[in-house]
């Protein structure tokens, strides 16, 4: 009995997959998912960790999980409210968390060879936006291994667009 040329091409295809393992999850991320600012911070972390080749996942399991994770990338917002969580990390990160202000933040990684975890720690949501954005523009400069860690404090409150542009002279001398 002989087949088809395409039914063999898919049967060839459904064996490979077959006896290729599934990949775990490369990178988890734990975040609020109704903070609107974070959210944003944590689709342009998965854009960069894809950019690399990670497989991203969504974790709601803080803290990270130990053991024979090499290749497991654990990203973690840690809000200001959760006061335990906040006073443990910050002992062990040795962060002063008196200096950071609104939409600051402080982007740590952990130390340890089985894992690579950053901890993102502000006191509002604009401040964790802020830290999401600076970590994946170091993953997509220097890759996962290259993240340094940072302290950032605006420059100056309130940071956004401000439009007050007056029309000049020679805009209002064309019209007429």
């Amino acid at each position: 009995m002989t087949f088809p040329t395409p039914l063999l091409a898919v049967v060839c295809v459904l064996a490979a997959m077959a006896v290729t393992p599934l990949r775990a999850a490369d990178a988890e991320i734990s975040f609020d998912k109704k903070s609107i600012p974070t959210t944003f911070a944590v689709a342009e972390l998965e854009a960069a960790l894809s950019n690399r080749g990670y497989a991203v996942q969504h974790a709601i399991a803080l803290p990270p999980k130990y053991g024979n994770q090499k290749e497991l990338v654990r990203i973690q917002f840690l809000p200001a409210d959760n006061a335990f969580l906040v006073s443990t990390v910050i002992k062990l990160a040795r962060i002063d968390w008196k200096a950071i202000e609104s939409e600051g933040f402080v982007l740590r990684r952990q130390p340890g060879e089985d894992l690579a975890a950053f901890y993102i720690f502000s006191k509002d949501d604009a401040g964790a936006m802020y830290g999401g954005l600076e970590l994946a523009e170091q993953i997509r400069i220097h890759g996962v291994e290259g993240v340094t860690d940072t302290d950032r404090n605006p420059y100056m409150r309130m940071r956004g667009t401000k439009f007050n542009i007056p029309l000049d002279c020679a805009t209002r001398a064309t019209r007429t």
